[in-house]
């Protein structure tokens, strides 16, 4: 699955596009926030 900038398409969208259903798009697009989120908070710590 591509990256997309998240606003630009819908769930639906990225779903009817990818042929995937828009719960994993969401879970998807979660996990990756959760990980620059993370990400983030290491380098403020550092």
């Amino acid at each position: 699955m591509q990256l997309y900038f998240i606003g630009e398409l819908t769930y639906s969208e990225i779903a009817k596009q990818e042929k995937i259903s828009y719960y994993q798009v969401e879970k998807t697009v979660n996990t990756i926030i959760q990980a620059v989120d993370e990400k983030m908070k290491e380098t403020k710590e550092n």
